[in-house]
């Protein structure tokens, strides 16, 4: 076979592996075009994920302790997307809120979910002006609602039942966090903020027992006195993530919100071990 013709036989070739693979991943494209994505964005010792709901539609849950939201949503969403339909802000924590406000920045946010919580905090202070400034449409959650996102997928609000009027002290807010879980289908996660377990033994009873295949987001990066029996009962998780830093000053997470999963035979994902953690619901 002439030199010239195998070179034509093999461009024919690699043309011909580029095309099918073009279709496959197309296919797979279109198959997942209605799925639902939970990221669990590394954005070190804080939290963010963000919540792919199909058709460009996204819920952000906290934005993380600085910028580093920003190269994690730019490596998963499409460059044209510069909305965000959602945006949630669990309770003003810096290592929660820093973040949001550098979103606010760089794209554009349909609307905010939040406790409404007043503080003195500077960060909190400057968050509240800018949803002003921006005419950002604002909603209030509390207990026992239910809100209903793009492609049949539910958010029900589970906690907190009120928030006290005027400047709340910084060491209330981890209670007053929000706590939600994401239902698709039969497949649910929760989001405990960083409530502690008096507060997740609260609304316990309110969560769903009959989901079949439910992710924990662990509350406050998997720190002492974090974990509820109640609810870890009631739900009967396969999985519990948890968003922390590498070697963080706090040791989170402790070693006993380890044991305590381990001994439940419950998979631990750690951001600080594995990065952004995807999980595909559908």
């Amino acid at each position: 076979m002439p030199a010239k013709f195998r070179h034509l036989v093999l461009i024919l070739l690699i043309a011909l592996v580029a095309l099918v693979w073009i279709e496959v991943a197309q296919g797979d494209e279109a198959e997942c075009q209605e799925c639902v994505t939970i990221n669990f964005l590394d954005v070190g010792q804080g939290d963010a994920t963000l919540i792919e709901l199909g058709g460009d539609q996204q819920l952000l849950i906290d934005g993380g302790p600085d910028e580093s939201v920003l190269y994690e949503l730019g490596r998963i969403m499409p460059l044209y997307d510069r909305t965000i339909e959602y945006v949630m802000l669990s309770h003003p924590h810096s290592d929660h809120l820093v973040g949001l406000e550098k979103v606010l920045e760089q794209y554009n946010v349909g609307q905010v979910i939040t406790a409404d919580i007043e503080t003195n905090e500077s960060n909190n202070q400057y968050w509240q002006s800018e949803l002003s400034r921006l005419t950002i449409t604002q909603k209030l959650a509390r207990t026992g609602q239910e809100m209903n996102l793009s492609n049949g997928v539910s958010l029900k609000i589970f906690w907190p039942k009120a928030v006290p009027a005027g400047n709340v002290a910084d060491n209330q807010l981890n209670n007053l966090s929000i706590i939600c879980e994401l239902v698709v289908g039969d497949e649910g996660v929760v989001f405990l903020g960083d409530a502690m377990a008096n507060v997740q033994d609260e609304i316990c009873s309110l969560l769903p027992d009959d989901i079949e295949n439910v992710t924990i987001k662990a509350a406050h990066h998997g720190g002492d006195g974090t974990v509820s029996d109640c609810l870890i009962n009631r739900t009967q998780p396969e999985e519990v993530v948890i968003s922390v830093g590498a070697n963080n000053s706090y040791g989170h997470p402790v070693q006993s919100t380890l044991d305590y999963f381990d001994n439940k035979n419950i998979s631990v994902i750690r951001t600080d071990t594995v990065g952004t953690y995807s999980k595909v619901l559908k």
